[in-house]
């Protein structure tokens, strides 16, 4: 909390006053991360539940990857910091996940009815593929020799929702 007070300007009592001690600020963060980095892909399927919004959601997922500054994800790596954050953390970030998962399989489940993906597919293991994707996507479009193939991988993955 001294390296914020310092680098703010504002004194220790307004920053315990407003997040009460570190993890409350951390947590804070991941809220704000979440509302404000994470929350636009969601809207994007449910806004456009269907293979549109599908690929809306891969597509903006992969333009972020693909920057330039891209440097990963607060909310995974948080769970890589699992046992050095507090529970409503690691909390804050699976129900962040649930939420994800639930509006891409409403998403897929538009989709199916569209004739888009077969009916026949699971849409909430579809769902969980999608969000494995990503997650690896994160690590992956660390490496800038990767960027460039981001879009072919995330492709793959269209045409196996379809096939």
């Amino acid at each position: 909390m001294s390296d914020l007070v310092e680098a703010t300007g504002l004194n220790s009592a307004s920053m315990y006053k407003e997040f009460g001690n570190k993890e409350g600020l951390f947590e804070n963060a991941l809220l704000d991360y979440q509302k404000t980095r994470l929350e636009p892909y969601i809207q994007i399927l449910l806004d456009r539940p269907g293979m549109q919004g599908i690929e809306a959601f891969l597509n903006a997922a992969v333009s972020r990857a693909e920057s330039g500054d891209y440097q990963g994800c607060l909310m995974l790596n948080t769970l890589a910091e699992e046992h050095s954050v507090s529970k409503a953390a690691i909390r804050r970030v699976e129900n962040f996940c649930v939420k994800l998962k639930e509006a891409l399989a409403g998403a897929i489940a538009g989709a199916q009815k569209e004739g888009t993906v077969p009916a026949g597919k699971d849409a909430a293991v579809l769902a969980d593929f999608i969000i494995c994707l990503m997650h690896g996507m994160v690590l992956y479009g660390r490496v800038d020799s990767h960027k460039p193939r981001i879009a072919a991988v995330v492709a793959a993955v269209k045409g196996a929702l379809i096939a």
